[in-house]
């Protein structure tokens, strides 16, 4: 198996996961520990962007699916008062455009 194979495999079955990602029954505590290890993973693989850009692409869906979550139960204000938490929210900020009255 090719290097290339390899990585469209893993770039596939991270497709299926995060497609499949549904926050519905989970706590807030729960949405923003995993709303903070997604921005974590933004941060600390930043400098290889080209290289992954297609996974940058893919974990967005998690962060976009967090918000469209925490607009759900709280809207705008619970989505600032998360947002307010994080130490790294710019990636959270424009991914959420667009999402309930989420300018961005």
């Amino acid at each position: 198996m090719s290097d290339s194979q390899s990585s469209n495999e893993k770039l596939e079955v991270l497709r299926k996961k995060y497609d499949c990602l549904d926050f519905t029954e989970s706590s807030i505590d729960e949405i923003v520990v995993e709303l903070q290890s997604e921005l974590l993973w933004q941060v600390d693989n930043d400098k290889e962007y080209f290289t992954l850009r297609e996974e940058f692409e893919i974990r967005l869906v998690a962060i976009r699916k967090i918000g469209l979550e925490l607009n759900k139960r709280g809207g705008f204000t619970l989505m600032q008062t998360i947002c307010d938490s994080l130490s790294y929210p710019r990636v959270a900020e424009l991914t959420w455009a667009g999402i309930g009255t989420w300018a961005g």
